[in-house]
């Protein structure tokens, strides 16, 4: 973003404010909990086309609201991630009563976030969501009635285990409540392990089940024998990429039973 985009924005908050959406204001508080997502991720969340996200995201971009990065990839061309903007930033800061950023430490955040290696996680974590929500506006029969990021997982379990994210969907069928882990199989099994137990030894009572997210149908056999299908104080379920399009459907392994089941039966114990 150019100074220019910066401080013209900034000059007109009122004029801004008057030429954003409620889409708009969505995505911007979905930014400001979430830090980064793909135009197709934007896509499936909030546009009925490509041609009309890509529409609208430039105007964001130009208004300083959003801004974007890739890495160089060679051969072909990265997918841009998009975050908040300075202006994005500014307006989230106020919407939330937090600290208005200063763009050198807005500038610093950007950095860290388009460099970090764990940026590909974290995409992963927002995919597996979008998905979700996907499934939510075309059938119109499951709401994602909360969606918290990592650092607001962390504030609720006191930081004794940080999941990637916690949710509750609801659909006609009932209801689950859960933990997610984004797995992308650089983890050991024996840490993976010891997480299973860290949940069930401090967070038995939160009425959330643990949804594992795994890479491949090898490293689920992998995670379901080193678990020793063992029942565990509460539910344990994963779920593979290849299966994972619609990740409310029936689609879950559960640790200790047979089948596959929904993401709202995972909550019951039954």
């Amino acid at each position: 973003m150019t100074a220019r985009h910066v401080y013209s924005a900034l000059e007109d908050i009122p004029g801004l404010l008057a030429r954003l959406t409620p889409r708009d204001r969505l995505l911007i508080d979905l930014l400001g909990r979430h830090s980064v997502l793909t135009i197709d991720q934007i896509h499936r969340l909030y546009f009925p086309s490509l041609r009309a996200t890509r529409y609208r995201i430039a105007t964001l971009l130009d208004y300083g609201v959003l801004c974007r990065f890739r890495a160089l990839v060679r051969p072909g061309s990265q997918a841009f991630r998009y975050t908040l903007g300075f202006a994005g930033a500014v307006l989230h800061a106020a919407a939330t009563d937090q600290p208005l950023p200063r763009l050198p430490a807005w500038n610093e955040r950007l950095t860290r976030l388009a460099a970090s290696p764990k940026l590909p996680h974290l995409l992963g974590v927002n995919d597996f969501f979008c998905r979700i929500l996907a499934t939510a506006r075309a059938s119109g029969d499951v709401d994602l009635t909360e969606w918290r990021s990592e650092a607001e997982t962390g504030e609720i379990t006191g930081g004794i285990i940080r999941p990637d994210a916690a949710a509750t969907v609801n659909t006609s069928e009932g209801a689950c409540a859960f933990w997610l882990e984004h797995d992308t199989g650089t983890e050991t099994l024996a840490r993976l392990v010891t997480k299973v137990d860290r949940y069930c030894d401090h967070l038995a009572g939160s009425g959330r089940a643990v949804c594992f997210e795994l890479p491949s149908a090898a490293r689920e056999a992998n995670v379901h024998a080193a678990l020793g299908g063992q029942r565990r104080p509460l539910p344990i379920a994963t779920i593979v990429s290849v299966r994972a399009a619609d990740p409310t459907g029936p689609v879950w392994r559960r640790l200790g039973k047979p089948g596959l089941w929904r993401l709202t039966d995972l909550a019951a114990d039954r």
